[in-house]
């Protein structure tokens, strides 16, 4: 999870009760420097931007160490799906949930496509396969669209994509996911989530509404 400044504002008054009421008063604090370090030390920080200074950090390192406490604290590694979006550049990444006991794989398949899709390319499955790919494509007058179905087992996925995207966060199958939307000339959608020891992503252009689209990731079927 990605420490925003919202998340800053809410934790430092907190962080500053809890932290900072435990350093002692200024009067005491009755340490002297000698001339000669406060003669150096005032050609380098001014004495009043110097105590604001230690304040900050002090309180930074405090919050830094709340938000580690109470944002991260329980919250498992399984299952994140994550996606930044800035300035034209998306990242995105999904991680399965860790398989203690070693299984073999597994593979996913179409439960129910639209009509004018035929098989074009599937992956063979080894005895130490970890992914998977199904394809298909849609002849048409027009265009011709493709519809793709990937699949990792026990390993985590990502991605940077540079362009025209958005996206948002859904559920997919139950399972928390992503779904990205590709504008301009060739119009396409991704879809991002987990199962068990599994990462999955489906792809489609051309020829799809989103409706469609997300009717046939809920009829995948294992």
């Amino acid at each position: 999870m990605r420490i925003t400044d919202e998340m800053l504002y809410q934790a430092a008054p907190e962080a500053a009760e809890r932290y900072l009421s435990t350093l002692p008063d200024r009067a005491d604090c009755g340490h002297a420097f000698s001339p000669a370090f406060e003669e150096k030390m005032g050609f380098l920080i001014p004495r009043r931007k110097k105590r604001k200074f230690w304040k900050r950090i002090v309180l930074l390192a405090a919050v830094v160490a709340l938000l580690g406490t109470a944002v991260y604290a329980d919250q498992p590694e399984d299952y994140h799906v994550r996606a930044t979006a800035r300035e034209g550049i998306l990242t995105y990444s999904a991680r399965p949930q860790e398989d203690v006991v070693p299984q073999q794989f597994h593979r996913i398949t179409f439960g129910w496509i639209p009509e004018g899709y035929t098989l074009w390319r599937e992956s063979e499955l080894e005895e130490d396969t970890v992914y998977s790919s199904i394809s298909y494509w849609k002849e048409g007058e027009a265009s011709r669209g493709h519809l793709s179905l990937c699949q990792w087992m026990g390993q985590e996925y990502s991605e940077t994509l540079m362009g025209d995207y958005r996206w948002e966060g859904v559920t997919v199958r139950g399972s928390e996911g992503i779904f990205i939307d590709a504008a301009g000339d060739r119009r396409s959608y991704t879809l991002l989530w987990a199962e068990g020891p599994y990462v999955l992503q489906l792809t489609a252009d051309a020829g799809l509404d989103r409706e469609t689209f997300f009717k046939i990731a809920e009829n995948l079927a294992w």
